[in-house]
């Protein structure tokens, strides 16, 4: 990812062994600069060779920052974080917890008002989709020889934005006033090894209609770690209320248009990396229209 490319490192330690000061900032590019400070030391004492100290600075620029000096151990086989707060443009972040070593994941924490656009832009510049969305989530996670956990999202304020298809600058607002997401992990599934994983979404707005999603899968403990694979056995149904289709060909050729109204009703089945669909599909006063092939096909049902 160019967006995310390292140009380069900067690291400076000074102090000893037990009691040292490690400053660093990496370059992604001009504007991407992410900067740390911890002290701590290295401690000979414990059975495996670790890293004991505090993470004292820790920011992006205006996006984020670390409100609070956080612990931070780290060993040949184990990272553990303390309580940290995040705060900046991007919104406000809270770990209450995170420990990781082989066989073993632990996390902990809540996010309030994360500007979900401009956490992606960071990774990579979206380009179907934009807006001024804003959400709160929380999360509790444990992957040891069980899983078990959640992970509840919902929309705060703010709205999505379709771009068009040839990204010249002219948008759809989906009017959204609801939205939100929640994932359980665990649960043992009778007569296998799996656990398990289900996905509820709901989501509402004037142009985007009404969406209720739900889906089951599996995680499989392999190579260590409890995977989710394209050959996961999935199923679930989808149900919406589309009550102005624009939208939609915005996505697909700036030439495109669509009007009218669209019912879905859809069952879903088949593995993750091969999923099958069986829909009902209802549309009325449909409207296609390809401008630039001269085609127009109007009253559709």
């Amino acid at each position: 990812n160019e967006n995310m490319m390292v140009e380069a490192i900067h690291v400076k330690v000074t102090g000893q062994n037990n009691a040292h000061i490690i400053e660093s900032n990496i370059h992604f590019n001009p504007s991407k600069i992410l900067s740390f400070q911890a002290s701590g030391g290295v401690d000979f004492n414990l059975p495996k060779l670790s890293w004991k100290g505090q993470l004292q600075k820790f920011s992006m620029g205006k996006l984020f920052q670390l409100q609070n000096p956080m612990v931070l151990m780290l060993a040949q086989n184990k990272i553990q974080l303390g309580v940290g707060q995040f705060e900046g443009e991007v919104g406000n972040i809270h770990l209450d917890s995170f420990e990781w070593s082989p066989g073993n994941t632990q996390t902990k924490g809540y996010v309030q008002q994360l500007k979900l656009f401009q956490l992606l832009d960071l990774v990579k510049p979206q380009k179907l989709f934009r807006g001024d969305i804003k959400l709160n989530a929380d999360w509790q996670l444990q992957f040891q020889d069980a899983v078990k956990g959640f992970v509840n999202i919902q929309r705060t304020t703010g709205d999505i934005l379709v771009n068009n298809a040839d990204n010249n600058g002219q948008t759809i607002a989906l009017g959204l006033d609801a939205f939100s997401t929640q994932l359980r992990f665990g649960g043992v599934i009778a007569g296998s090894d799996a656990e398990q994983l289900t996905a509820n979404v709901e989501a509402r707005g004037s142009r985007l209609g009404q969406w209720k999603i739900e889906l089951a899968s599996q995680l499989r403990y392999a190579a260590g770690q409890w995977q989710l694979s394209s050959e996961s056995p999935l199923n679930g149904n989808l149900q919406a209320k589309i009550p102005d289709m624009q939208w939609l060909g915005s996505l697909i050729h700036p030439d495109f248009a669509i009007k009218g109204n669209l019912d879905i009703d859809a069952k879903i089945a088949g593995e993750l990396g091969h999923p099958r669909y069986q829909a009902k599909l209802e549309g009325k006063e449909l409207e296609l229209a390809f401008a630039s092939e001269g085609l127009l096909l109007p009253n559709g049902t």
